[in-house]
């Protein structure tokens, strides 16, 4: 039975039992509340309170989803159901259960006072309907207020608790990592005697330089250890944490607790796995910029030819075209993309300073996307009391194919201002983040790949561009992929601009076109 079904038959069952349909919405916060007794609990006591009321209960409604975002699967789809099908009562545990934010708050009170909702708080034993007094309102105003504030009383607490760790050189997660243990009475991590053997084991075989990060994991399982993914031996191997550092906001920092490795044989570490990961895509021939150099004038793909030179001074490799025929020596493309990635070099203060401007930005650009969301929300509004209004011709018996296609056309608009909604929301300290490690990105290019033999350079050098233009024997346009195409460019590779930091102009203009990329970058996350 679809849910469609299963609404219906409920809604003929309450009829005959002489009892006023409603829906119950239970939530939990968490996964593993879900797992526990929480949401049995809040449903078992819906059911008792539905009872006592002589309410029939046609569907529950119920998840982990956090009362303090908007957006939620579960809430919206259960008030669709209950706007289109006129079910005027919800049970609810209380307002800390349904909404702490603004937004889907606003909306309740919307429903309640326009669209003739009840909204029955089991736990307080009270009604949120119509014609509720101005003090019955309040109380419910302040409940859901209290419930926004400790949540984000609670959230502040624990960010600032974080802070305090990391300046103490303690590691924030209480994860478990393999090879320690957590410490909790000084929250620290501290090593693990039983799993010591098989940590030093995995680091001192890949370390010796014999085995891949496969082949290790494989042969741990024959030599007796616990049975482990190459996923997992390549994630431990790669973990800063065995050598002393720790990860926490997109910065490094050094910990104090005890390490496995030291730092200098980590790095060395990552050095050889970044040459494995390098150029390990086996091709057909030797041509390393295979499919991947277009001639401008012409916009044809260059294909490789070996050349023999003359008087057996060796083999070349070329790129050409054979109609009109010209062609460029490997050598010379290679020259070419050295230089201009030599070029977009920065220094790690202007990459600090742009990561500082970009914070900026976003509080920005946040701003300045009130006004719309606002909008949004009272289009979205005035369409649900507009459904509600044709429901209730319907329910009288109007039953035309014109009021049935207005109600078509109101929710295609509803589902597209909801995604226009939830597009211009996005999580600021994701953001952040995603912004940042763009940044470190860009700034170790250029001189990784220039340390880094031919082969390992176009591998590299694939992932962050698509496709290499060729003009003529001087000169090349690499088309970057995005985000990078946004950061290797003229705009924002200004010579000695970390010297001219404070140099108003260079900055206003910095500051503009980062402020321009936000929105676009934002979509890309979101996408």
């Amino acid at each position: 039975m679809d849910i469609n079904q299963e609404i219906k038959y409920n809604l003929a069952r309450a009829i005959k039992d002489n009892q006023e349909p409603a829906l119950v919405y239970g939530r939990v916060s968490t996964a593993d509340q879900k797992k526990g007794l929480s949401l049995e609990d809040q449903n078992h006591r819906a059911f008792n309170y539905a009872k006592e009321k002589n309410l029939f209960i046609i569907r529950v409604f119920s998840g982990s989803e956090s009362a303090y975002s908007t957006g939620r699967k579960n809430f919206n789809f259960m008030l669709d159901i209950a706007l289109e099908n006129k079910i005027h009562n919800i049970i609810v545990k209380n307002s800390d259960r349904l909404a702490r934010n603004d937004h889907d708050w606003a909306r309740l009170k919307d429903l309640v006072k326009l669209g003739g909702l009840h909204i029955h708080f089991f736990e307080l034993n009270m009604i949120f309907k119509p014609d509720s007094t101005a003090e019955e309102i309040m109380f419910f105003d302040s409940t859901s207020t209290m419930a926004k504030y400790w949540s984000n009383k609670i959230r502040q607490a624990s960010i600032a608790t974080n802070k305090h760790k990391v300046k103490k050189g303690l590691c924030p997660t209480t994860a478990r990592i393999t090879g320690y243990t957590y410490d909790k009475q000084n929250k620290i991590h501290r090593i693990n005697d039983n799993e010591k053997n098989f940590v030093n084991y995995l680091f001192d075989t890949y370390d010796a330089g014999k085995l891949s990060v496969r082949e290790l994991a494989k042969q741990a399982k024959e030599d007796g250890y616990p049975k482990i993914s190459k996923s997992a031996v390549y994630n431990m191997l790669s973990n800063p944490f065995y050598a002393g550092e720790f990860d926490f906001q997109g910065e490094r920092h050094k910990g104090k607790h005890d390490t496995y490795i030291s730092e200098e044989r980590y790095y060395e570490r990552l050095t050889r796995m970044s040459d494995h990961n390098i150029g390990k895509k086996k091709r057909d021939n030797n041509y390393l910029f295979k499919n991947f150099l277009t001639f401008a004038p012409t916009k044809k793909t260059l294909t490789g030819d070996l050349k023999h030179g003359k008087s057996g001074t060796g083999n070349y490799i070329y790129y050409v075209q054979h109609d009109p025929y010209i062609a460029f020596r490997e050598d010379a493309i290679f020259g070419l993309i050295d230089t201009q990635i030599e070029s977009l070099k920065i220094s790690e203060d202007f990459a600090a300073y742009t990561k500082q401007l970009f914070r900026a930005g976003v509080d920005k650009y946040c701003g300045n996307q009130v006004s719309t969301l606002q909008a949004i929300s009272g289009n979205i509004t005035r369409l649900e009391k507009e459904q509600s209004k044709l429901l209730d011709l319907l329910v009288e018996g109007i039953d035309d194919q014109t009021i049935r296609a207005r109600m078509d056309e109101n929710r295609k608009a509803i589902k597209r201002l909801e995604e226009e909604r939830q597009n211009l929301r996005f999580d600021k300290q994701k953001f952040i983040f995603h912004t940042d490690d763009i940044i470190d990105k860009v700034r170790t290019f250029p001189e990784f790949y220039l340390s880094i033999n031919k082969e390992q350079k176009t591998e590299y050098l694939r992932t962050f561009a698509a496709r290499i233009l060729i003009h003529d024997k001087e000169k090349i346009e690499i088309k970057w992929k995005a985000p990078f195409c946004y950061f290797f460019t003229a705009e924002f590779i200004v010579r000695e601009l970390s010297e001219l930091a404070y140099m108003g102009g260079q900055v206003r203009t910095l500051e503009a076109y980062i402020y321009g990329l936000i929105p676009i970058l934002a979509k890309g996350i979101a996408a």
